[in-house]
């Protein structure tokens, strides 16, 4: 089952996406049980996958997933806000500025 296509007009398949969960989930117990950064073990099982731009991609979705669950379960999400607002203000124009950069 076709899902989409990806930049290089691949069709991404119900194959890749399987894949990619496995990669994860391999992962994921890597991690726990050596205490290896995430990022450092999904990667490579990631880049045999589906390659290192979808690769680099795919990664950051879990790490910004769990990240919000601690803040969320965390009593002081306000005082977080506050105290990195100009982190949190510069983020989306800085990505932009850096995606327009890059693609010149």
């Amino acid at each position: 089952m076709s899902i989409g296509s990806n930049r290089s007009g691949a069709c991404v398949n119900s194959v890749d996406i399987l894949g990619v969960a496995a990669g994860l989930f391999i992962a994921g117990c890597i991690k726990g049980t050596t205490g290896i950064g995430y990022t450092t073990c999904a990667m490579p099982f990631l880049v045999a996958g589906v390659g290192l731009g979808s690769a680099m991609a795919i990664v950051v979705v879990p790490a910004i997933v769990s990240n919000a669950v601690v803040i969320a379960g965390g009593s002081q999400l306000l005082p977080v806000i506050v105290r990195f607002k100009l982190f949190y203000a510069g983020i989306v124009p800085g990505i932009a500025l850096e995606i327009g950069r890059a693609h010149v």
